[in-house]
């Protein structure tokens, strides 16, 4: 079973203290998480993303820096990670990995990715232009262009922190949810 697009149910904005897996079996009360959490049933893989996000007077950028970022990765049994980069900058954005299978038997942890939620300007809401247009100059061609434009006008005016995201077991993420909350 596959069950996607729904990370916005159980979503703990004010840091209220909830359960999330409450949150979540309230939600969804077909699924048993306690018996989907029980190895001898299955394996059971979730998805767990915890931003922080700058609540300031002018606009903000969070920005992970990818030195230490990738050392923390290398500590913790992850295959060689991919480093994306943010604009220019040579040393902050994005990485990812999937853990060695020999860990990931022992940790229960498949994937783990931090990034800036700044791509969310451009992902999925850009429209490049055909190349045809855009030797036509057309408008098409201009559409395009100040959509683009738009988009990173618009952002300047918002404020993105920091994401991480892991996909483990639901005993993993239940084992992790309290640090992840002290460490908030």
């Amino acid at each position: 079973m596959d069950i996607r697009g729904i990370k916005l149910t159980n979503k703990d904005r004010n840091h209220l203290g909830h359960d999330p897996f409450e949150v979540l079996a309230d939600v969804i009360p077909a699924l048993d998480f306690d018996y989907m959490s029980k190895p001898e049933n299955g394996e059971c893989v979730i998805h767990l993303g915890i931003s922080a996000s700058p609540e300031a007077d002018q606009p903000m950028v969070g920005l992970w820096n990818l030195i230490k970022a990738d050392a923390s990765f290398d500590q913790a049994g992850t295959t060689t990670p991919h480093l994306f980069n943010v604009g220019t900058l040579a040393d902050y954005g994005a990485v990812s990995a999937e853990y060695l299978i020999e860990c990931d038997f022992l940790i229960q942890m498949r994937y783990h990715m931090a990034y800036n939620p700044i791509f969310e300007i451009v992902c999925g809401n850009i429209q490049l232009p055909e190349n045809s247009d855009a030797y036509a100059a057309n408008g098409t061609f201009y559409a395009c262009i100040n959509q683009i434009i738009n988009l990173y006008t618009d952002a300047k005016e918002s404020s993105y922190g920091v994401r991480d995201e892991l996909q483990a077991s639901i005993q993993t993420v239940k084992a992790l949810l309290p640090v992840a909350k002290q460490k908030i």
